[in-house]
């Protein structure tokens, strides 16, 4: 079902904070396989919120063929589909690779999808704020002639290809894609949009001979605007070049500069903020009998690069199917590869971690799979530190959880039921933590599982004060318990003096509420210091996913 575009996509505002509610999948648990119906090809997935993602399949039958979705929830259910769009059987989509998704400020999601029939091509925008309902799907590029239709059928990789999106935290949004002739020269082209209803003309960027379509990154930078990197190849050359786009114009970007030449293959790259004032990008080249992670920063105030360092390699390998990055709150980043080595009958999956760019060497861990194909399709970097890493494989019919903590990765609970062969994975992982997987086997549909690896803690009870707010009176706090399928450590307690009454339970600390030196313990003693203030406690309590925190006041000022 389809509602205007304005519903989803032009109301780009901030969600609000709710109370802590149960997952209902336990830590460590996955769900049961599913499959797509029969009729699907390739699929996608996009996480949703934290309790729920997106799944988009292709589905064709004898006259028609669709782009289509399902809530994909954390039991790994599937319900509501939906057609998002639907042609001819003569048209063709390719969820795999020319559906590119990203997350809006209001917890939903938008879509950008290629579509070509027989002789031509073209790009579409949609959205969804609860994934049941679609914005009606707007044509954002012209149609364009398709030269070879046969190729384009074949390859999946003429006319429009590739897409993807970002929106910054201002609401600025941005579209990049490549143009191929079907001939093996590739145009990169940009886009810009205010609320998603108009986009502006594209604007051409690079064009070369020869792409690899993992190189390009598209990041929202923390002051507004966006960042963008890719590789291009002069006489086999691989050349990264970044462009940037200010905050406050449309489709102004900063003219392509370089920010290294490298001399060996670069298979894949990825952006992620690293700490207050640098961008880092993370690139893996295979080359000479040695696979490797490079980074690179960009400083955000002297808007420079700096020389690359070497974080992570590996001999006789090769990536497949696996370059992931992650960074937790506090700037502690995972960065997780899955490499091919002994030709292809076995696999490693290497994990490093960095603090405020810093890499630590001490860090750096390999695990072997034994998994032909393996591919390392997330990683999760937790609140400690710690790391979740999924990895799946193309010759078994088993997906792999690694928690990696203090230097070593424990394997936890297998995915199993997955069909072999799995051809390759498409993952996204929610920010408590679920990894939503869709499993692509090549002619069959595709399969999909979910794994949950942490939780917020849940408390048990609501908390509340007894006593009188006066002064040599003492005040005693009801705790509730903390508990959940990920755990929960010792609950901590704070008292507070607030001048302004807080009715209910908050789940933060409200403003103008001070912490009491020492106050810390179920009872509190009134003291004259508070004397005319209204007195609350807060308690909290964490785990790998994170903090729950609540609040309950005294509804008069002590005396």
């Amino acid at each position: 079902m389809f509602r205007k575009l304005t519903s989803s996509l032009s109301i780009l505002s901030i969600a609000t904070v709710g109370l802590v509610v149960a997952n209902p999948a336990a830590a460590g648990v996955t769900s049961a396989v599913v499959t797509a119906p029969d009729s699907s090809y390739y699929g996608n997935v996009f996480a949703l919120n934290n309790s729920k993602a997106v799944l988009v399949y292709d589905e064709y039958n004898d006259t028609t063929a669709s782009l289509k979705s399902a809530l994909l929830s954390v039991d790994g259910t599937l319900d509501h589909v939906e057609a998002i769009a639907t042609e001819t059987r003569d048209a063709h989509f390719n969820a795999r690779n020319s559906v590119g998704g990203t997350s809006t400020p209001d917890g939903g999601l938008m879509l950008a999808y290629s579509m070509y029939d027989q002789d031509s091509s073209t790009v579409y925008i949609t959205a969804t704020s609860d994934g049941e309902e679609w914005s009606t799907p707007i044509q954002v590029t012209p149609e364009i002639t398709i030269s070879d239709p046969f190729m384009c059928m074949m390859m999946h990789d003429c006319g429009y290809t590739d897409p993807l999106l970002s929106v910054d935290k201002n609401g600025l949004m941005a579209l990049s894609y490549y143009v191929s002739s079907g001939s093996g020269t590739l145009k990169q082209y940009f886009m810009t949009s205010i609320g998603g209803n108009s986009w502006s003309a594209p604007t051409v960027v690079t064009s070369t001979a020869s792409f690899f379509g993992d190189t390009r990154t598209l990041t929202p930078l923390p002051t507004g605007g966006m960042l963008a990197t890719w590789t291009e190849y002069s006489n086999a050359t691989p050349v990264t070049k970044y462009s940037v786009l200010t905050g406050g114009a449309v489709n102004f970007w900063s003219r392509p500069k370089t920010v290294s030449v490298r001399e060996v293959q670069n298979i894949e790259n990825a952006v992620i903020q690293t700490d207050p004032t640098h961008m880092t990008l993370f690139f893996g080249t295979n080359g000479d009998g040695t696979t490797s992670v490079t980074m690179q920063s960009y400083d955000l105030v002297s808007k420079t690069w700096s020389n690359g360092t070497n974080i992570i390699t590996a001999s006789n390998g090769y990536f497949y199917n696996g370059f992931k990055v992650h960074a937790n709150a506090n700037f502690v980043t995972s960065v997780a590869v899955g490499i091919n080595t002994n030709a292809v009958t076995e696999g490693k999956a290497y994990f490093a971690t960095l603090k405020n760019s810093v890499p630590d060497p001490q860090s750096v861990i390999s695990v072997n799979t034994v998994n032909q194909g393996m591919g390392l399709d997330g990683v999760y970097t937790n609140a400690d530190g710690s790391a979740y890493v999924l990895i799946s494989g193309k010759s078994d019919d088993i997906a792999r959880v690694l928690h990696v903590v203090g230097g070593a990765a424990v394997e936890t609970t297998p995915l199993t039921g997955l069909t072999a062969p799995s051809w390759e994975a498409k993952s996204a992982i929610s920010s408590g933590g679920t990894f939503f997987s869709v499993v692509n086997r090549g002619s069959q549909s595709p399969q999909a599982i979910t794994h949950v690896t942490a939780t917020l803690p849940v408390a048990t009870g609501t908390p509340s004060i007894t006593g009188t707010a006066t002064t040599g009176k003492t005040l005693t706090a009801r705790i509730p318990t903390f508990g959940g399928i990920s755990g929960a450590g010792v609950a901590q307690v704070q008292w507070y003096s607030c001048t302004t009454k807080t009715t209910g339970v908050q789940t933060s600390v409200p403003a103008g509420c001070v912490a009491i030196a020492k106050a810390t313990a179920a009872k509190y003693k009134v003291t004259t210091k508070v004397k005319k203030k209204y007195l609350g406690f807060a308690v909290k309590s964490t785990n790998f996913a994170g903090t729950t925190l609540l609040f309950a006041g005294v509804q008069s000022k002590a005396k």
